[in-house]
């Protein structure tokens, strides 16, 4: 039997207008076709494990016949246009294999929505008569947010959007909202990936060339805030790739601070470090002088440019002159 595209296939079945009995068997077949799989007469022709109208007991009790039928895998009831699918549903669970290997039976089911791009989605997770069942694979660690939602909600955190605007860009998605716990909760995620940057081996080095900055910014401190200093090192490895080596929130940019910093760098492998360049702080400048003793140390031009010592641009003589 010659293979059916999809075009071919949807042009002669979607405005058909034959009813269920007349169309069925042609429809499966047609459909086979379309997959290029066996019908169920290629397939077994006796009709003992695949076949159309195949007789079955029903698990309520008394016989009926299943559309299509394959042992093992599924029965297929057919609906004419605008009939109840779930009266269809219902029929094809009549028809069950009852198998000797059943150890439990369902009892009811269980609400649960999953929040995902396509919007929120209620699921029924069933409840069994003896013991617990819990898809772990879809609600993992019993978070109901699909991963790349949540990843979204993450990365909107790390950039500083607030819990409001999280909230709009939620229900832009399709779903209910999403409150200040369950955005702070979705973060914790990133606490293993920062704590796991942060105390990376660096064994790309050496590292010639060495950046380190401080910026004051505000933090939240048991329901305060307080301002605190955030440092940050940055250098580039002698293939020439530029590389942040690490990053620590202290409450002052003293000695104390730089020199723990600088101490906690070469712990985890910082070496090689010819030239270091920063701003002048005294602390800083004595710390690096206590842990990198063998490196030089330059000025950051930009600081230089910020305290208006050096020109941020050159000047032409011949603009000025005229």
């Amino acid at each position: 039997m010659s293979p059916l595209s999809p075009a071919e296939f949807a042009t002669k079945w979607i405005g058909s207008t034959r009813t269920e009995r007349a169309a069925s068997q042609e429809h499966f077949i047609d459909l086979c076709r379309m997959l290029e799989v066996p019908t169920p007469n290629e397939a077994d022709p006796y009709g003992d494990d695949y076949a159309f109208e195949k007789g079955a007991g029903k698990v309520s009790g008394g016989d009926g016949f299943a559309d299509v039928w394959k042992r093992g895998h599924f029965a297929w009831e057919y609906k004419g246009k605008r009939k109840d699918l779930k009266a269809a549903y219902q029929q094809l669970l009549q028809y069950r294999e009852r198998s000797e290997e059943r150890v439990n039976r369902r009892n009811g089911y269980r609400e649960r929505d999953f929040d995902c791009r396509a919007g929120s989605i209620a699921l029924r997770v069933p409840k069994l008569r003896q013991g617990t069942y819990y898809p772990e694979w879809l609600f993992e660690q019993r978070r109901r947010a699909e991963r790349a939602l949540t990843n979204v909600i993450c990365e909107c955190y790390v950039r500083g959007v607030s819990t409001r605007r999280v909230d709009g860009l939620v229900k832009a998605l399709g779903m209910e909202g999403i409150s200040k716990s369950q955005v702070s909760a979705l973060a914790k995620t990133l606490d293993a990936e920062v704590a796991a940057f942060r105390s990376r081996p660096l064994d790309a080095g050496p590292y010639p060339y060495l950046w380190l900055d401080a910026l004051p910014i505000k933090a939240r401190e048991e329901g305060r805030v307080v301002g605190v200093w955030g440092v940050c090192a940055t250098a580039v490895s002698a293939d020439g790739h530029r590389e942040i080596l690490g990053f620590e929130v202290f409450t002052a940019e003293d000695g104390a601070a730089w020199t723990s910093f600088l101490r906690d760098l070469t712990a985890r492998g910082l070496s090689g470090v010819k030239l270091v360049i920063s701003d002048d702080h005294r602390g800083l400048t004595g710390a690096i002088q206590a842990v990198l003793p063998g490196s030089s140390w330059q000025r950051c031009r930009t600081h230089y440019a910020d305290l208006g010592i050096m020109p941020t641009s050159p000047v032409n003589p011949l603009a000025a002159a005229a």
